[in-house]
């Protein structure tokens, strides 16, 4: 992965991946909200798609069908012709994906499909824990603020913002959700409720 370099703090900077998103075609039924929950509860950004809306879709990284209709009507949505396919009770053989059959172990099966091409988006129980003084001095930055007029903010050297903005960004990495530059920092601290929207307006 090549990596550019961010100009105030001299570390390399990677692309943030953003979420995954789980489809669910909908069928118009109970079992589409319940397709959504349990996706959700098992910690993955879901949507609920009509195929027989005329818009635009951006492709997720799997789609969960439950009949050969749907599935084709899916399929020909400009863009989708590749995406990967959770099939429910019903048979993809001329697609990318898996047949899960409809019986008591599906939940297991698609939880496991998932496990293995989705990324889970972070949630409260999982934040990256950050110190007071850290949230204090890199939310100063992360809004917007330079490194010299976050050190003189801080009464801190400018050494001790890189320092805690390399701490913070190693310890987001390891919890799988890198951090190349201040603005990522931002989204990072808004995901794990560090930071709160009215914040942005100060």
């Amino acid at each position: 992965m090549t990596a550019q370099m961010d100009r105030d703090l001299r570390v390399p900077l990677y692309p943030l991946p953003s979420p995954a998103t789980v489809a669910i075609v909908a069928e118009r039924d109970l079992t589409d909200a319940a397709l959504a929950a349990l996706v959700k509860g098992l910690g993955y950004h879901a949507v609920i798609i009509d195929v027989d809306v005329a818009a635009d879709l951006l492709p997720p990284t799997i789609a969960i069908v439950r009949s050969a209709d749907k599935l084709a009507r899916f399929r020909a949505r400009r863009g989708m012709r590749n995406c990967l396919i959770a099939a429910i009770g019903t048979d993809i053989r001329d697609a990318p994906g898996i047949t899960i059959a409809n019986t008591p172990l599906a939940a297991r099966q698609l939880e496991n499909l998932l496990e293995q091409t989705a990324r889970r988006t972070p949630s409260l129980r999982s934040r990256v824990n950050v110190t007071d003084r850290e949230l204090e001095i890199l939310t100063t930055y992360a809004l917007g603020a330079t490194l010299r007029e976050t050190s003189h903010t801080h009464y801190v050297a400018e050494s001790t913002v890189r320092a805690h903005y390399r701490r913070v960004s190693q310890r987001y990495t390891e919890a799988g959700r890198p951090v190349g530059n201040k603005a990522q920092l931002l989204l990072q601290f808004m995901a794990d409720g560090w930071v709160q929207p009215a914040q942005l307006a100060v």
